[in-house]
């Protein structure tokens, strides 16, 4: 009941974005894993109604040292209104020491299936890096995630595939040592 409540208090809240991320985390501990999907989604309600909350949601997190589940979702709410800047900070997180943060940033790239071509294909080259010098659980983020956005996207998802066939495998590899 008090997570259903919350819910519904998270997209009206006018807190300062580090103040609400704040209060999203002691909720999430205090309310155990049982509501973690309630959180989540009050907490993807609020960066649809704050997006710039969200770049700075984000922000916070990527600058903090502890794992927080709600980076992904803040990326998502930034990307819908500044695919640019969510693509960078995406870019830097898929090489961050954190798993969860790591595995949330290989999330988000697949979710620029459906950006503008130039970004798209930033999100692919970085995805492809993952596939073939990533560590394991970065390939397999990289693998498996996109799959279910190809498949929503399926006619810009294979212009993609297309794309990465035509290269050889010597340029997909300078192409990962360069990103």
């Amino acid at each position: 009941m008090i997570a259903r409540k919350f819910r519904g208090f998270m997209p009206a809240s006018l807190l300062p974005p580090a103040e609400f991320i704040s209060l999203v985390h002691e909720m999430h501990l205090r309310l155990g894993k049982i509501h973690e999907h309630t959180l989540y989604e009050g907490f993807k309600d609020w960066a649809t109604r704050h997006p710039s909350g969200a770049r700075a949601v984000a922000e916070c997190l990527a600058d903090q040292t502890y794992e927080s589940p709600f980076f992904g979702l803040a990326l998502e709410g930034w990307r819908r209104y500044d695919q640019q800047g969510a693509l960078g900070a995406a870019l830097l997180a898929s090489e961050d020491q954190r798993p969860m943060v790591r595995r949330q940033a290989i999330l988000a790239l697949a979710g620029f299936v459906a950006a503008s071509d130039n970004i798209r294909r930033s999100a692919a080259r970085r995805l492809s890096a993952l596939i073939m010098a990533g560590d394991l659980e970065a390939r397999r983020a990289a693998i498996i995630i996109p799959s279910a956005n190809l498949r929503r996207h399926r006619k810009r998802g294979e212009s993609d595939i297309l794309t990465l066939q035509n290269q050889d495998i010597p340029t997909l590899r300078l192409q990962a040592k360069a990103a």
